[in-house]
């Protein structure tokens, strides 16, 4: 009603200035632009860079379901192994420093 009296009158009408209208005007500018952005995605689809080439030489994944018995007696034979060739190099080094010939 009031619009159409400052029409009538010729005068200039403006609109109260109101914080909850700015802030939808600026979030429907931003889903507007989102939009835009997604369709021009959909029409015109960017060019997807040359992929990776596969290595042929690829081994299976063994399986995990290995029991924990499994896995810590093969820990325990490694550890082993190591301790053992560890102690036969200490006796090895030994014998040649003090000039001991095996037999």
């Amino acid at each position: 009603m009031i619009k159409f009296l400052y029409k009538l009158f010729r005068l200039e009408y403006e609109e109260p200035y109101c914080r909850t209208c700015e802030y939808l005007k600026m979030l429907v500018e931003i889903e507007r632009r989102e939009k835009s952005e997604l369709l021009k995605r959909l029409v015109d689809p960017p060019v997807k860079e040359e992929s990776t080439p596969i290595p042929q030489n690829l081994n299976p994944i063994g399986s995990s379901k290995q029991s924990w018995q499994t896995f810590k007696s093969q820990l325990e034979r490694a550890d082993y192994l190591k301790a053992q060739n560890e102690r036969e190099n200490k006796i090895a080094a030994l014998e040649a420093e003090l000039n001991v010939t095996n037999g």
